[in-house]
């Protein structure tokens, strides 16, 4: 299908008025004079100079052999210098024609400069405006005049953390007016930058934003904005804090203030008044992930202010010569100018060509609207209902167990107006009884959100969800054909959630966080001292760490500040780092009251004790020694937890926490630290570290190691943590925790401790559990399905019933019943598969022989004269969805998620993630869903479900026969006799659906069906279910339902087939392109690379496949295949036979 997101990038560019011509002056005129004989002195006069002393340069005995060597080796170094001189007079007259003409064509159709110039050209640029400024410019060249704004006293950042502009209505004023001179300009507090201006007048000066393109310079801004280049000098002084020191380097993309001069005006009011009365504006860089009606949420408060956006930033030409013409296609590095208005400027319904993507917004208002004629915003509870979320979907609570900074970045926001609930009777709602807890949906008892595992800013969560990545991609690699990865019990559903959503996007910050310690580490003792910067703790920011340091030290970049407390952007992390572990016992002990993570170094502080509340501090050490187990710096550390901290958390590790019940394991300790002692007091180089978290209770037994580590001035690589004060009194440092906050003496430590609870310690042993294991599972059968899937299970492969086996000789053809009908002895050979896949793959179908209204009909095995009985509408389906004219609801998520619809936007553009989960949610359930399990989805009050599905039905329009796409409900109070109402959309296109339906068909079809597999595979542009991040509103279709996995499923096994058939049909594109597509679903899977590595000893490229083999065995380490049989050392026997030695 056409969209607007698959057009090409070349927008149309709007029409723009030309601008009044400027009066050119006796001086300008002089200026253009003087510069034309330069142009043309250079451009003419040099090169016939070059001319005429050709001969005197080189002389006929020089253009012999003889003569150039008798130059070259014979010492002549004043001809060679002088021959030298010649060749680049020669090249500079070149390069200042190419320079002039690009200059030209580039300031009169402000295209951008090809870089050919080897040295700037900026003299040039300056003479060729001062040309251009003399003569007439046609009306086609003309440059579009930008947004006028008064004279602002502050201009908010460009940037907030996370890159989110802040609202700077407030903070512009005018400033008196001034001649041109010099322009006082500082930084507030804030960041904001302050301009003011020398008072000459009363009238306020105008200025105008102005977003600085490649090779702008100063001299030509002032010269064809203000008619004069000297007058450079007042657009630098208005500009200092932005341009920097050195007036001669612009940088592109940058946005600068202009001021217009007196015959600029009469424009530039018009074209302010066409902008629809903005009276200032700020710029934005466009981040991964951004969209404009998200920007304009955080800017404005409201996302359907996007319009204002679009037309404020159409003019402007982008870092890479594109424009915004596209409110749907936008580029990171791209400048938005945000206008500044009290009001908003348009409200734009979007065309039938508008394609929404989805976007998570953190905590998404639960805005109710009055709903319209009947409909209603209240609730009737069924009787004796049970409360739970629908089949396989996560019920979300409205408000989370923890603070939104703990779940997801904080998010900057306009006010926004709530409406009240109007509440309205069940005569003038239909729907309103349908607002019930049903007994047929089961569920949890608790909220998907474990609290304990999301505490500490979520850093044991993203410890576990970095689990969670590496289990699933392991098990990826070892799911055979037909087969699906393990999904996630419905019981821990939960801690994956909350490992996913609130741990996923913090896992990046870990790892960067790891990696600058480790950089820090070995250099630092390399090249500055014999010990390591003295680290007390880390201060962890969304984009920053912060060292505190119990000693002044000297770190090297990226690392900033002095003195005790440096900083880095998590951003500058390497790539890699094979250092040591500087710090392996560096914790979480909890958040700041501005989110920001605190980690304690626990080998800093040798001994401590933790007191207060025993229940506080219990589920404080529990937290501690689970995380130090799954901290991605913790490879060389054991943590040794004497008595029942954390029963069972064994589990979670091979090696790295170890389970006590007293202390005499840990007797050897005392005397290998004063070994250690005797031999290298100031020791760094430790091979394995131990922290040892112990009951207060076993503090007489560790009171010797206790003694040695107090005495020990050097680094021992050992610390002991006492849950509880014993007897005695408390030992070491004391971690007071009080009222669930965390005091560090002598640190900056004040938090809100970390905590954890013995039930999720269970639950996250069990899902580490899952996680190692790497058996695949049956994709489960719908027995409810009807029409098309009533044959296939739920990733569009027959069910076993209705096939039948390939022919036990591998020498006999498996005929046209099959997908891929050559011998089975073929298809080994040439396509890496193995009998049992062919098996899966390629059955031979016996066609289904009942019509799609039941009635038996043997002419529905598959088709009746070119019409598919079983699934009658498909045809017509594949033809609406490639129709960019039709209006029927569309739905992608085969890659990222996306939505179109052909109504109004005006009534949920606020609201738009929400409404756009309720869209996928219900488009994926043709059989319908209830208004409670749409509640538990969305995570909202069920009374709100009401004006959500108003404003899907208003936004979906209606059907052509005048309907709704998306039916009014019922109304009536459910009984027994009366099921509640389920929703359902009516003709919406789901691309998943397609997919599916493609595939099953294409096994009716037997071996023609290789069209159907392509077409489905075109359906696909990435992982499914890719969201920008994540979102608990789609926890239904990866830990609930699991959609993701059965949908990669299918891909794959489609991919496969594909690639198998084209191999055997000697047409190798076919084959790299569906193994294109494949691999961007599932990049880690061995199937697809053994099927590569089966195209490249196709294509005769033997070697490329031995080093896929290789790849693939040196990265499977200890974990082997499910079954004897080995692709890739099948694939290495065959290359081996094909004569290429392994390496």
């Amino acid at each position: 299908m056409t969209t607007r997101n698959t057009r090409s990038r070349l927008g149309r560019y709007p029409a723009q008025s030309a601008p009044d011509p400027r009066p050119i002056s006796v001086g300008g005129r002089l200026r253009a004079l003087g510069a034309a004989i330069v142009v043309l002195g250079m451009m003419a006069a040099l090169p016939v100079l070059l001319v005429a002393t050709f001969s005197v340069v080189f002389p006929e005995w020089l253009l012999t052999r003889t003569g150039a060597e008798i130059v070259l080796f014979g010492g002549d170094l004043q001809r060679v210098a002088l021959v030298l001189f010649y060749i680049a007079a020669w090249a500079f007259c070149l390069w200042f024609a190419q320079a002039v003409v690009v200059e030209t064509v580039t300031q009169m159709r402000r295209l951008r400069r090809p870089h050919l110039a080897p040295v700037p050209a900026g003299v040039v640029g300056r003479l060729v405006a001062v040309l251009l400024a003399a003569a007439p410019v046609p009306t086609a060249f003309a440059q579009p005049p930008a947004t006028a704004v008064e004279a602002p006293a502050t201009d908010g950042p460009a940037n907030t953390p996370r890159g989110k502009p802040v609202p700077n209505e407030s903070t512009r004023t005018s400033s008196p007016a001034r001649e041109p001179g010099p322009v006082e300009s500082s930084a507030s507090p804030d960041g904001a930058r302050t301009v003011s201006a020398a008072t000459a007048g009363s009238q306020t000066p105008k200025l105008e934003s102005y977003v600085v393109r490649e090779n702008d310079t100063l001299w030509g801004l002032a010269l064809s904005r203000l008619g004069d280049g000297k007058r450079y000098r007042e657009i630098y002084e208005l500009n200092r804090d932005v341009i920097g020191p050195k007036p001669d380097l612009l940088q592109a993309g940058a946005t600068i203030l202009l001021p217009i001069s007196a015959v600029d005006e009469p424009a530039q009011t018009i074209d302010q008044d066409d902008r629809a009365g903005s009276v200032g504006a700020s710029s934005y860089t466009v981040k991964p992930g951004d969209t404009i009606s998200e920007i304009a949420d955080d800017h404005y408060g409201a996302p359907n202010r996007y319009p204002d956006i679009v037309a404020a930033s159409a003019d402007t030409i982008q870092p890479d010569g594109d424009r915004l013409t596209d409110p749907d296609h936008i580029e990171p590095g791209w400048i938005l100018t945000l206008p500044d208005t009290a009001e908003p400027v348009s409200d734009r319904s979007p065309s039938a060509t508008d394609d929404v993507t989805t976007g998570s917004v953190d905590g998404d208002p639960e805005t109710t609207s009055q709903a319209p004629a009947g409909e209603s915003s209240t609730s009737e509870d069924a009787p004796g209902a049970v409360t739970g979320p629908p089949h396989g979907a996560v019920p979300g609570p409205a408000r989370p167990a923890v603070p939104d900074a703990e779940l997801s970045a904080p998010r900057t926001s306009g006010p926004r107006a709530t409406a009240s609930p109007k509440p309205s009777t069940a005569a003038d709602s239909p729907e309103a009884a349908d607002e019930e807890r049903s007994s047929e949906a089961p569920g949890w008892l608790a909220p998907w959100l474990l609290p304990g595992i999301a505490s500490g800013a979520g850093l044991l969560a993203a410890g576990l969800g970095g689990v969670v990545l590496r289990g699933r991609k392991r098990q990826a690699a070892f799911r055979r054909p037909g087969r699906m990865i393990p999904p996630i019990p419905e019981d821990l559903v939960p801690i994956a959630a909350t490992a996913r959503i609130v741990g996923g996007p913090r896992v990046p910050d870990l790892r960067s966080l790891d990696l600058l310690l480790r950089q820090l580490g070995g250099p630092y003792l390399r090249q500055f001292t014999s010990r390591r910067p003295a680290l007390i703790s880390v201060e962890l920011t969304d984009d920053t760490a912060i060292l505190h340091l119990a000693e002044p030290a000297m770190l090297p970049a990226p690392w900033e500040g002095e003195g005790v407390r440096w900083s880095a952007p998590l951003s500058a992390a390497p790539d890699e780092c094979d250092e040591l572990v500087p710090y392996p016992m560096l914790v979480t002990v909890g958040t700041d009251p501005a989110g920001h993570a605190w980690l304690l170094d626990l080998e800093r502080l040798r001994t401590a004790t933790v007191v207060g509340d025993p229940d506080e501090i219990a589920r404080f050490a529990r937290h501690l020694v689970v995380e130090l187990a799954m901290n991605p710096w913790t490879i060389n550390l054991t943590t040794d937890a004497i008595g029942p901290i954390a029963p069972g958390a064994r589990g979670l590790t091979d090696y790295r926490l170890e389970e006590h019940d007293d202390a005499s394991a840990l007797a050897r300790f005392p005397g290998e630290l004063r070994d250690a002692y005797e031999n290298d007091v100031n020791s760094e180089d430790i091979e394995w570290y131990h922290a040892v978290v112990a009951e207060a209770a076993h503090a007489d037994e560790l009171a010797e190691l206790v003694g040695v580590l107090e005495g020990d001035p050097g680094r021992n690589g050992l610390a002991v943590l006492l849950v509880g004060a014993p007897v005695g009194g408390p030992v070491g440092t004391v971690l007071a925790i009080r009222d669930g906050r965390l005091t560090v003496p002598g640190t900056d430590v004040d938090v809100e401790a970390v905590h954890l609870r013995q039930e999720e310690v269970d639950a996250a042993v069990r899902l580490c559990r899952l996680m190692a294991d790497t058996t695949d599972v049956a994709v489960p059968v719908n027995p409810d399905a009807r029409g098309w899937n009533a044959f296939v299970d739920e990733a569009g492969t027959p069910r076993p019933e209705l096939v039948e086996a390939r022919p036990a000789d591998p020498d006999v053809p498996a005929g046209p019943g099959s997908l891929l009908p050559d011998t089975d002895a073929e298809c080994v050979e040439k396509t890496g598969n193995t009998r049992e896949d062919l098996a899966r793959l390629a059955p031979v179908v016996n066609q289904p022989n009942t019509a799609d209204d039941g009635s038996d009909d043997v002419e529905s095995a598959g088709h009746d004269g070119g019409h598919d009985l079983v699934d009658p509408t498909l045809e017509q389906d594949l033809a609406d969805w490639a129709d960019p004219n039709c209006t029927r609801p569309r739905v992608k998520v085969l890659g990222p998620v996306s939505m179109w619809a052909a109504g109004p936007m005006d009534k949920v553009a606020d609201k738009m993630p929400t409404i756009q989960a309720v869209l996928g949610y219900v488009a994926l359930h043709p059989d319908g869903v209830i208004a409670s399990q749409i509640a538990a989805m969305a995570g909202v009050e069920t009374t709100n479900v009401r004006s959500r599905l108003a404003d899907l039905r208003d936004w979906l329009g209606n059907r052509p026969d005048g309907n709704p796409w998306l039916p009014l409900g019922r109304g009536g109070r459910p009984s027994a006799k009366r099921p509640p109402h389920r929703f359902r959309i009516e003709g919406c296109l789901v691309d998943s659906d397609l997919l599916l339906r493609l595939k099953a068909r294409a096994y009716r079809r037997g071996a023609a069906g290789l069209e159907d597999l392509v077409a489905a595979l075109r359906l696909v542009r990435g992982r499914p279910f890719t969201l920008p991040r994540p979102d608990a509103r789609w926890m239904w279709a990866t830990e609930g339902e699991h959609r993701d996995a059965m949908l990669t499923t299918a891909i794959i096994d489609v991919t496969q087939v594909v690639v198998a058939r084209a191999v055997l049909d000697r047409d190798l594109i076919l084959a790299r392109e569906a193994y294109r597509i494949g691999s961007a679903v599932d990049p880690d899977g061995e199937i697809l690379k053994v099927s590569l590595a089966m195209v490249e000893l196709a294509d005769n490229h033997p070697e490329r496949a031995r080093d896929l083999a290789a790849d693939i065995l040196a990265k499977r380490g200890d974990v082997q295949p499910q079954d004897d049989l080995d692709r890739a050392s099948k694939v290495m026997r065959q290359i081996t036979g094909s004569g290429i030695t392994d390496k």
